[in-house]
């Protein structure tokens, strides 16, 4: 049969039917970007997704949680040694860590390099990696546990414990717009928690050391912010209606 005559079938069919197909593809197009949205690299969640619980090592072979990083937005980047553009990232991430670590964020670059600290420990002395800290897992169990088939994968946690985003590959931590949206979900949890603990003191039974309060707000964006908000919160919770101002 003549090849034109094939593609002539071909569209008629197509034409006849396009009433249901044209609605199957966007279902099928549609439905993934509703549920997701890319920015910055990342696919951000229409939700936040709970993370099971992951357990790996540290440098020193102590156990490690991702429950221990919980108050803080978290980054995690899964990675190993004998990966290309997970070497490619590690400095950026590293940057990243130097820039934005601290009370409210952190960088973990979990190695799943089966020979551990053995090759992670040399490969971060070969590119001067000095804010990541190491972090091991041998068995690879983090990969089947969060639903990982390929690296680099890097996830966003918000915390609570909850992946918002994540970014499969490699990704460019030094570009402006990487950044500022990490900025800004670290920026979103310290508005909440300030706003959750102001209420707190607003529905005390008693007057609570305002003097405290106050300097709490004044250093909403310093890092003595946390420690503040962390005495008046065990006044609330210890004395809350016996003190005075």
């Amino acid at each position: 049969m003549p090849v034109g005559s094939v593609s002539a079938r071909r569209f008629a069919w197509l034409r006849r039917h396009w009433f249901w197909l044209a609605p199957l593809v966007l279902w099928i197009v549609g439905i993934p970007l509703l549920l997701d949205s890319p920015k910055a690299g990342f696919v951000v969640h229409a939700a936040p997704r709970p993370v099971p619980a992951v357990d790996f090592l540290d440098r020193d072979g102590a156990t490690v949680s991702l429950a221990d990083f919980r108050e803080k937005t978290l980054l995690l980047n899964v990675w190993a040694t004998w990966c290309p553009p997970c070497r490619r990232e590690m400095p950026g991430l590293d940057r990243l860590q130097a820039q934005l670590g601290g009370a409210d964020f952190a960088v973990v670059a979990l190695s799943i390099d089966s020979n551990g600290a053995d090759v992670v420990l040399p490969f971060y002395h070969r590119h001067g990696l000095k804010s990541l800290d190491v972090h091991l897992d041998r068995t690879s169990a983090v990969t089947t546990a969060l639903g990982i088939v390929g690296i680099p994968t890097t996830l966003l946690i918000d915390p609570d414990v909850r992946e918002i985003a994540r970014v499969v590959g490699e990704a460019d931590w030094d570009s402006a717009e990487m950044r500022a949206l990490i900025a800004e979900t670290i920026a979103a949890f310290r508005a909440r928690r300030v706003s959750a603990l102001t209420h707190a003191v607003k529905k005390s039974p008693a007057p609570l050391s305002w003097e405290l309060h106050s300097r709490a707000m004044w250093h909403q964006t310093d890092v003595r912010r946390d420690e503040l908000f962390g005495e008046l919160l065990l006044l609330v919770a210890q004395r809350g209606g016996e003190l005075s101002e």
